[in-house]
């Protein structure tokens, strides 16, 4: 992929990458930034493979995740930013203007967000199920 990405951009590569699989994929996007480029970490679903917890995968998944050498970063003029936005009930003053704005987007029909499949909240579990099997590009949204 990274050689794909390279070849639409002519070379360059892109400037944003979010990234909510972790694990061996964090090594992949990072070769996919341009210089300036940021990559945005805000998962690690490589340790969630199944609908059972297994530790094991877990380990693995947090093992293969690369170590950020930060003379690398400076040397390739890259950034990489950890985001954990249920940590951040406190920051509702920093948050709020980034919420209105892309509340704002939304009406005004300029941002669409991929619903993947709709199920009605009686078959939540189902919905689970799905987005645990990964078969969702996109968002999985209940219905009353």
């Amino acid at each position: 992929m990274p050689e794909e990405v390279r070849k639409l951009t002519r070379g360059r590569g892109v400037d944003v990458v979010l990234d909510p699989i972790g694990g061996a994929s964090f090594n992949t996007s990072y070769r996919m930034l341009a210089p300036l480029g940021r990559m945005v970490l805000f998962g690690l679903s490589a340790a969630a493979t199944g609908e059972r917890r297994n530790w094991w995968t877990a380990f693995r998944a947090w093992r293969s995740s690369s170590r950020i050498d930060p003379l690398s970063l400076i040397n390739r003029n890259r950034g990489v930013f950890g985001l954990n936005i249920g940590h951040l009930w406190e920051e509702r003053a920093q948050l709020t203007p980034v919420m209105e704005m892309l509340l704002g987007e939304l009406r005004a029909g300029r941002l669409r967000p991929v619903v993947a499949k709709t199920f009605p909240l009686e078959r939540a579990a189902d919905a689970h199920r799905f987005i645990q099997s990964r078969q969702n590009i996109g968002k999985v949204v209940l219905t009353t």
